[in-house]
């Protein structure tokens, strides 16, 4: 049973707390390309990148993170579930690096779609809400027509192998 205390700790930071704990990369150099030769190439880093949205900042340690990893890894739903930390809208996630002082690299960020509105505005939101409505009537057809099949194999079945209800 999973309990409310059994909570993988994280820090919280607003995202300038953030980034004086966690100094950006900004620009790094690689030297060897794919071949192995000189590639010399700049390129911007991952390593303690805000996403721009984002209004605050949760970081996990990797060694908490190991400590709380079951085996196997299947998650259960905590008994106490109103009780869990609540995703915010506009959070990134991160991960710190193992065996390297404060570097993390980016994990997720979950978006409300209020603010989603409100970054992309009424046209694209409108067009995703017409895509997600196309997917689910594929989705639907797609179910009916399974369940049309399996049904009509069963029913085949069971007049080549009728089933003796007699006792």
């Amino acid at each position: 049973m999973t309990r409310f205390a059994d909570t993988i700790p994280a820090n919280e930071f607003t995202v300038t707390d953030f980034s004086v704990q966690f100094l950006h990369k900004h620009q790094t150099q690689s030297q060897t390309g794919y071949d192995g030769g000189n590639a010399s190439i700049t390129h911007e880093s991952l390593l303690n990148d805000v996403p721009p949205a984002a209004t605050s900042c949760l970081v996990y340690q990797d060694e908490d993170l190991k400590k709380y990893r079951p085996n196997p890894p299947v998650y259960s739903i905590p008994s106490d579930f109103d009780g869990y930390r609540r995703l915010k809208s506009l959070q990134a996630v991160f991960r710190t690096i193992p065996g390297v002082r404060n570097e993390t690299i980016f994990s997720h960020i979950f978006v409300d779609p209020k603010d989603a509105n409100e970054v992309l505005g009424d046209e694209i939101m409108e067009c995703m809400q017409e895509v997600q409505n196309d997917v689910i009537a594929i989705d639907m057809a797609s179910r009916l027509t399974l369940d049309h099949w399996s049904r009509r194999k069963k029913e085949s079945f069971q007049q080549i192998h009728p089933v003796d209800t007699k006792p």
